[in-house]
């Protein structure tokens, strides 16, 4: 054995495998996607007793059953790389639900060691984990831990080092009864000699199960004999064998827990329990969430704005610096004014205003989270999501498209079905950061001390829309059965600052702020042309396409010149003031114009500005959203359906509310 060591971490969701990981690989670590896949892949390297060790973090699963895009991908890993070490982890306060993964990972490899984390909270809450017991009952190597306080590190490294290099051989033992015993034994036999490049046993667990895939390889590597033999053993346990495979596993771990785990009476409930009593009252559940968000929300935006001034007062100066060069050195105008005014000052505007909102909103997300309530959220809002046709994970993915929607639909990966095509499409609906920010612009100069009222309007208007929305796909084009709703409520733990915030940034802020400025780039410095270049007997392209919308806008109770400006604004939201500016005849370029305030005040009423920022609000998501969407999705039907249903809810929502508008006036 060489001096490098492929370690694979797995275990269930909000159990502390990303503390363990950042604890062991510290900075070293990269984030990139699966091959092939779109589900977020971190591996990371470190050295440990003369061994460089990789380390490479599963995605948190509850089971290897092919039920989501997650659990195919650690499943595939462990078949294809066979890693040398697969570091199982489990929640000492939740044990026997953890290792119903932990037995299906003993299946797949030998090579497996235990790490049982939260020792120290398990402990608080009464629990006694015989460790040693517990390591025979399954056969493989277990260490007690405390990821957070790095409580037994050192001997679960050396533990890893000598599985790795062979001085340790597991031997895992998984017990399904007497009956199932006796027909894996049978296909256990068969599979050895037929060198599938599966493990016997699970592949053996998998027919017993029926399952379509392995099934469906092994008749077409000519392996009828296996097939009849587990026809033969499927009819001896009867049907259902899935749900008795199941059944078996969940006993044996019953059985393992109750041997190992001994709990001392406790007077009274736990912490977790009685701030749950307040978290998940029926009646205050949902007044809380309201009040978190509108602190998250505070604090992000007043957060935001002075590193945003900051930013954009940086790339001004650039602007300025730039320009002097590009004359000086005799560069053509519309050279210059590209560069400048659209690209320099375009791009500028997307990073200053999303950069700051996406830093400070990630993190504080990522703290609640790391705290417990993320899920809890999910938790409250389950039952009106279910009532349109969703679930209550949907409710992540509307959460953070309030910060960004392109996170947002990444997040749905972790919803199957199709509940995850409903979040997709439908969580772009909510306002992000950057048009968050205008409509705080533009509600603060035409509704002044209202301006508050008319925010929590105009969100509440959109959550409205989303449902709507999702409850029609759901009802014409995603009526399919929906996969049942799982969910685990953690204990509340005190999050941990410094690692979460690095992560964060790492992970979530700085690769969507990158690849939207990469897109926003180009089509700022398009807009700038468009804007700027005649157009036949038109002075621009711009000034044709005010006069081509213009009927539209009009429909709407706005004009051609505001529905170009939202056209420009499709690279990024945030250049809807400068591009009203431009459509307008304020200003050359996309820094818009310190007339633009009063330029509005004096020709848009209370309503027109209403109308507009109702359309901005819905009307399509950005194009980086966009191209986003058509990853994840892989469907150009569905990513044309995410272009289509919020124009047309859009068009539908701002006649109706400027029709309303007019007869309330009257």
């Amino acid at each position: 054995m060489n001096g490098y060591l492929t370690v694979a971490l797995g275990g269930n969701p909000n159990i502390g495998k990303s503390t363990l990981f950042n604890l062991l690989t510290g900075q070293n670590q990269h984030v990139g996607n699966w091959p092939g896949k779109t589900v977020e892949k971190v591996e990371g390297c470190f050295r440990a007793n003369g061994k460089t060790i990789k380390l490479v973090d599963l995605p948190g699963v509850y089971s290897l059953n092919d039920g989501t895009l997650e659990e195919a991908v650690a499943r595939d890993f462990l078949f294809r790389e066979k890693p040398d070490v697969v570091l199982a982890m489990a929640d000492a306060t939740n044990l026997e639900r953890n290792l119903y993964l932990v037995l299906q990972l003993m299946e797949l490899t030998p090579r497996l060691v235990l790490a049982v984390n939260m020792m120290d909270v398990a402990q608080k809450q009464g629990l006694t984990i015989d460790i040693s017991k517990l390591s025979a009952a399954l056969g493989v190597p277990t260490v007690s831990i405390s990821a957070a306080t790095g409580q037994g590190i050192d001997r679960l490294l050396e533990t890893v080092i000598r599985v790795g290099e062979g001085a340790l051989t597991p031997a895992p033992r998984v017990d399904y009864g007497k009956e199932i015993e006796t027909c894996l034994q049978k296909l256990d036999g068969l599979l050895e000699t037929a060198a599938i490049g599966w493990p016997p046993r699970w592949t053996a667990v998998k027919l017993l199960e029926n399952n379509p895939a392995v099934t469906a390889a092994l008749k077409k590597a000519g392996h009828l004999e296996i097939l009849k033999e587990a026809a033969a053993c499927r009819e001896l346990i009867g049907p259902g064998g899935e749900r008795k495979i199941i059944a078996a596993l969940y006993g044996f771990t019953h059985r393992v827990v109750k041997e190992a785990v001994a709990c001392r009476n406790q007077e009274g409930k736990t912490f977790t329990e009685k701030l749950d009593d307040i978290v998940l009252h029926r009646l205050a559940a949902f007044p809380m969430m309201i009040a978190l968000l509108g602190i998250i929300f505070a604090v992000t935006l007043f957060g935001a704005a002075p590193l945003s001034d900051g930013l954009a007062a940086f790339f001004t100066w650039l602007a300025g610096k730039t320009k002097v060069t590009f004359v000086s050195s005799g560069a053509s105008w519309w050279v210059t004014g590209a560069v400048v005014d659209g690209l320099i000052i375009g791009t500028g505007t997307v990073i200053s205003v999303m950069l700051p909102t996406m830093a400070i909103f990630f993190v504080i997300f990522a703290l609640l989270e790391d705290a417990g309530l993320v899920p809890r959220l999910a938790f409250i809002t389950d039952r009106p999501l279910k009532a349109v046709g969703s679930q209550g994970k949907h409710c992540v993915s509307c959460l953070l498209a309030l910060g960004c929607s392109i996170p947002a639909v990444f997040s749905t990966r972790i919803m199957t079905g199709s509940h995850r095509l409903l979040a997709m499409l439908t969580s772009p609906l909510l306002p992000c950061n950057g048009r968050l920010g205008v409509m705080l612009a533009i509600t603060g100069a035409f509704f002044g001390m209202r301006a508050p009222f008319v925010m929590v309007a105009l969100i509440a208007l959109a959550a409205a829309v989303m449902m709507v929305a999702t409850f029609l796909l759901h009802r014409i084009f995603l009526r399919g059965d929906n996969p049942g709703f799982v969910l685990e409520l953690p204990p509340y733990r005190l999050p941990r600052l410094y690692p979460v915030m690095i992560r964060t940034l790492r992970v979530n802020v700085w690769p969507v702020l990158t690849r939207a400025a990469l897109v926003a780039a180009p089509m700022t410095a398009a807009i700038w042309l468009l804007s700027n270049l005649p157009a036949g007997s038109a002075p621009s392209v711009t000034a044709r396409l005010a006069d081509l919308l213009e009927p539209v806008g009009l429909f709407l109770g706005l004009d051609g010149k505001t529905l170009v400006a939202a056209l420009y604004a499709l690279p990024a939201k945030e250049v809807v003031l400068g591009a009203l500016a431009i459509t307008n005849g304020l200003s050359q370029g996309l820094e818009g114009s310190a007339a633009l305030e009063s330029y509005l005040l004096a020709r848009w009423s209370g309503l027109q500005a209403f109308t507009f920022l109702v359309f901005f609000m819905l009307y399509l998501p950005c194009a980086y959203t966009t191209v986003v969407i058509y990853k994840e999705s892989k469907s150009l039907k569905w990513t044309a359906l995410a272009l289509f249903l919020p124009l047309a809810l859009a068009l539908a929502v701002t006649w109706a509310v400027h029709r309303l508008g007019l007869l309330l006036i009257k």
